[in-house]
Formats: C-alpha cells, sequence, structure tokens
C-alpha cells in the first residue's frame, strides 16, 4: 500500500514529517531511537494491515530522526519528542487516538498517556524504554553496542549498522540488508551530538498512574530492553497484559509481524 508524505510546520520552526494510510480511527505508531529510525522503515510490516481495516495510520518521524528537523545543539528530552507530537496532533485535529511504539518511541507514547491521559485511548508497547533502573539498561549488550556505534565518530558504515542490527534480531540470518542502507544513510544526516543531548526520565515511579488499556509485546531474546523490566510494570499496572514470545529478539514487529498484526488488532478492537 501507498503511503502520502505530509509535513506540518511547529511552533520554533521545527518540522515533523510524517507518512499516512487508511482512514478511520487515528492510530500512531512511534518508532524506536536506534540510528536512522524513522516510522515508516520501522513498520513496513505492520501498518498495510491495519490501514486495510479501517485505521488512518500515521507514522511520525521524532524530532531528530527520519525527514523531521533534526537541530543541533537541544536537548532531546520529552518536552521537545512529546511536546511535539502533541502540536503535531493538534495541528491535525486528532483529540484521541491510540499508539504503538517500539523501545523509545514505547516511552515517549508512555509520557503522552501520563501527561495527557486524555489523549491516549490504548498502548501498544514494544519493548518500551525507560521503565526500570538504568543498571539494567546498561548491562544489555544492544545497549552498549549502540553506544559504541554512535560515539566512534562519522560517517557510519554499513558493516557497523550490520552488526547492530545482529544484536536486534533472535537470528541474524533475518537481517533484511535493504533496511540496514537505508538505516545507515538516515543516520548519517542525523546531528552529531544527538545521543550525547538525548535525556529521557524514566517512567518507573509513575506506572501505576497509567489509567488507558496497555498491550506489552517482548522477545524472550531482546538484547537492548530487557524482559525482566516488564514484571515491575505489570505489578504496578493492573490493567496490562504482556504477550512474550520465544526465539525473538528486539524487533517482535519485525520477526513476527503476523502474530503482532493479529493480536494487536484483538487488542485495539476488542481490548
Amino acid at each position: 500500500m501507498n503511503t502520502a508524505s505530509h509535513r506540518v510546520l511547529l511552533s520554533g520552526g521545527l518540522e515533523l514529517h510524517y507518512h499516512e494510510a487508511g482512514r478511520g480511527e487515528p492510530l500512531v505508531f512511534l518508532h524506536g531511537g536506534g540510528p536512522g529510525a524513522s516510522g515508516q522503515s520501522n513498520y513496513q510490516r505492520n501498518f498495510t494491515y491495519f490501514a486495510e481495516r479501517g485505521y488512518r495510520v500515521l507514522m511520525p518521524d521524532l524530532i531528530g530522526w527520519g525527514q523531521s528537523s533534526k537541530p543541533a545543539g537541544l536537548t532531546y528530552n520529552f518536552e521537545l519528542l512529546a511536546g511535539s507530537l502533541r502540536a503535531w496532533l493538534r495541528a491535525l485535529n486528532i483529540e484521541r487516538c491510540s499508539f504503538v511504539g517500539n523501545a523509545m518511541g514505547g516511552s515517549v507514547a508512555l509520557s503522552l498517556a501520563l501527561d495527557t491521559p486524555a489523549l491516549v485511548s490504548r498502548l501498544v508497547l514494544l519493548a518500551p524504554a525507560g521503565i526500570a533502573d538504568p543498571q539494567m539498561y546498561a548491562q544489555m549488550p544492544g545497549l552498549k553496542a549502540l553506544i559504541t556505534l554512535v560515539t566512534g565518530g562519522r560517517p557510519y558504515t554499513a558493516e557497523s549498522m550490520r552488526e547492530l542490527f545482529a544484536l536486534m534480531y533472535h537470528s541474524p540470518l533475518d537481517i533484511d540488508e535493504r533496511v540496514v542502507a537505508e538505516r545507515t544513510a538516515a543516520a548519517n544526516t542525523q546531528p552529531a551530538d544527538l545521543y550525547a543531548n538525548l535525556k529521557l526520565d524514566s517512567h518507573k515511579d509513575r506506572l501505576h498512574e497509567l489509567s488507558c488499556p496497555t498491550l506489552l509485546f517482548w522477545g524472550a531474546s531482546d538484547n537492548f530492553c530487557p524482559l525482566e523490566s516488564s514484571s515491575g510494570f505489570l505489578k504496578q499496572c493492573s490493567g496490562a497484559r504482556l504477550v512474550a514470545v520465544a526465539a525473538c529478539g528486539h524487533w517482535l514487529h519485525f520477526e513476527q509481524a503476523e502474530l503482532f498484526n493479529r493480536l494487536t488488532l484483538d487488542f485495539l478492537r476488542n481490548g
């Protein structure tokens, strides 16, 4: 399915780019924070499924990523990332919608749900970041590799990006070389100080405030966001449910697209 590409001018001169497909209830997909990530790229195995089933699928590129503005010298925090999304949705006259977010995108979605609960009807979170103590994340081999990559200087190479992607899948044989090439090119357009200025606080002490129905997905072989961090989430959010999948890595929506699409649609329709 083809998508429409749009830009919205926000205050301060920032532009937020997004892809859109389908008509109906708005469903926003938020990508993760890896180098070169973007909305449509991250969810290329998912968006058509929902657009064909009655949803207006919106895939923004967060500020600093994709085709959105990528200013250097800014602090990339929730005020910027979540705040720009709120302004974007106001520009589209969307007052309430469901969100899907993986990793950093899941953390941004949580920020929206916690600070503006009237905006978020349902949450689907794929291994969300920022729900546990930083020490737990610091031990993850995927995050160690990501830090090594983003502090190693430019340009990023396809080889270095492929090494990172090998940690995102349960089986490195599943690596899509087209995605590697796309991400490498996009990563080299991002500001060199992006990750040094990425300051996202933990939500772990606020999870009990979450009021919307929430579905968690996790790959048991996730090398970036530990499955163990989901236990604290479930203890605080009695209405949340977890789907943990064996033989699956960080990109569950990519490796197990059929399963993810089917279970997410059921959740969105039936709760």
